[in-house]
């Protein structure tokens, strides 16, 4: 799994407006004494997380599976967008899409490392708006592994 997480973190390095990344542990879901939201993360973020691997019989050696991967692109919507209107909302709408757009695009082209067969790809995404402002797509992805024990 350290290969996944280095090539995701790899390709995404070449984001240089991405503030942090790292893996997932509950940094957006943190809650204060008064039950409010208080992330932890440095926004924009992405965080992984390597949800299961589901292991294939193999020989003694080595043994193949699929990972199932799961990204989170975190960023802080505008807090005040009543100002913006017309071109200037909907800027602001096209920006936040390519930014995941070109989140998950470095995720599905960034190059294999050992042990990790192929690309990963891409399962589902779905987006959150949340009442603290922020606003989070988490990808399932799924990529072929190999692991010599």
């Amino acid at each position: 799994m350290e290969e996944i997480f280095r090539t995701i973190f790899t390709a995404l390095k070449s984001l240089t407006w991405i503030k942090q990344i790292s893996a997932e542990e509950g940094q957006l879901e943190n809650i204060d004494q008064d039950g409010q939201f208080k992330p932890v993360a440095l926004l924009p973020c992405v965080l992984i997380d390597a949800q299961s691997v589901q292991w294939d019989a193999g020989d003694l050696i080595t043994q193949s599976g699929q990972a199932t991967i799961i990204t989170r692109f975190a960023y802080r919507k505008t807090t005040d967008q009543s100002n913006l209107t017309g071109a200037d909302l909907f800027n602001a709408s096209l920006t936040a899409l390519k930014n995941r757009s070109m989140v998950e695009s470095a995720i599905a082209n960034a190059p294999a490392l050992v042990g990790v067969h192929g690309r990963l790809e891409r399962v589902s995404t779905h987006r959150e708006k949340r009442s603290d402002g922020l606003i989070v797509y988490q990808t399932t992805w799924m990529v072929s592994v190999s692991e010599t024990l």
